[in-house]
């Protein structure tokens, strides 16, 4: 069949892309750059840019400090969102990294705060967040296919764009839905 006939050349490019990473963390420079990191946190010279706002902040009650980058980060969610009916991929894709970071914030806090209501908002941006992602998986597939030189009129092309275009339409409602 057509799917058949373009799956060695994507398990190709998967392996290479694997191969890639593995020796991207095998290398001298990432094993330098965690050192380099550990270094920069244990020395807390990043503190030295902050300012005395920014010191202040750290000063305060975790509580009062989780509070207020939870708010922006919602915020920023909310701002963004309200255009979600009039974005293309690429702004989807940005919303979906700003919905990323509000769960990862609201995970790294979720102790700080009553746990019935926030482990149920931590569920709702994750659902949130999938939704994007398989919105996002879509357009990435049409991308990957075209660097697979896999042809439009191929069968197996057809049919991967019908699904994506399936799956696309039912995120999007999905995702009113969750909005």
């Amino acid at each position: 069949s057509s799917v058949e006939s373009i799956l060695p050349e994507l398990l190709a490019q998967r392996a290479q892309s694997h191969a890639h990473v593995q020796n991207m963390l095998a290398s001298v420079a990432y094993s330098r750059l965690l050192l380099q990191l550990g270094k920069w946190l244990e020395e807390k010279t990043w503190r030295n840019r902050l300012g005395n706002k920014g010191l202040q902040r750290l000063q305060q009650p975790i509580t009062k400090f989780s509070a207020q980058v939870l708010a922006q980060h919602a915020n920023e969610v909310k701002l963004m969102g309200e255009k979600f009916g009039e974005m293309d991929a690429l702004q989807r894709h940005a919303l979906r990294i700003l919905v990323k970071k509000l769960n990862y914030a609201c995970r790294f806090f979720v102790e700080l705060f009553p746990k019935k209501e926030t482990l149920a908002y931590i569920s709702l941006l994750g659902e949130l967040q999938d939704c994007l992602g398989l919105m996002n998986d879509a357009v990435v597939a049409h991308e990957l296919l075209d660097q697979a030189n896999v042809r439009e009129e191929t069968l197996a092309r057809q049919f991967i764009n019908g699904w994506n275009a399936q799956l696309l339409q039912a995120e999007l409602l999905k995702s009113h839905q969750l909005w």
